[in-house]
């Protein structure tokens, strides 16, 4: 799989967070209760995966995933389908199951915003958008990217908008012939 550029943003956060995953580890996973820190940890191990190879961000994702259908199943289903189907895309993304993927994406984007869940649903568009470039679907993943734009701005975080802005721009570069529809 080709590392893509547009990765290089989560990259440079997840590296600062590497210290706190690898504490993560250390700790007995049942023993979490934040279905938040589960969240981002996980989103962070699968991101990790995807760029480094290294199995062990690979296993965290995996359990991150059984950890958060459980979360749904048993808990709440309201706050935390979303963010299944959300680890689940990057799960199967990392195993390239394109087609997998592209189904959970969109199944977290739409319990997020039927759940209301604006912020979580502009991450949601924000990931699916970097698949759809990584996957050469550079159109509609610019569109996707300018969705979360939106969904960022609505909830106010002019930093994501900026750097969502931003992944725009390094695509269009690297993709120069490509139609330049939908762009910021």
């Amino acid at each position: 799989m080709e590392k893509d550029v547009l990765w290089t943003s989560i990259i440079s956060f997840l590296r600062d967070f590497v210290s706190e995953i690898d504490l993560f580890l250390s700790v007995n996973f049942r023993c979490i209760s934040s279905g938040q820190t589960i969240f981002f940890v996980s989103i962070a191990s699968l991101c990790l995966a995807r760029t480094s190879n290294e199995s062990k961000w690979h296993e965290i994702g995996k359990q991150s995933v059984k950890m958060m259908t459980k979360m749904a199943n048993e808990y709440s289903d309201w706050n935390f389908r979303n963010k299944q189907h959300l680890l689940q895309a990057l799960l199967y993304y990392h195993d390239c199951e394109i087609i997998l993927a592209e189904t959970s994406f969109k199944a977290s984007i739409v319990s997020a915003h039927e759940h209301g869940f604006l912020h979580e649903e502009a991450l949601a568009c924000e990931l699916y958008g970097i698949f759809l470039i990584d996957t050469k679907n550079i159109v509609v993943g610019i569109q996707q990217l300018n969705l979360a734009i939106h969904k960022y701005m609505l909830w106010g975080a002019h930093n994501k908008v900026c750097d969502v802005k931003d992944l725009i721009q390094n695509t269009l570069c690297q993709h120069p012939t490509q139609m330049r529809t939908g762009v910021v």
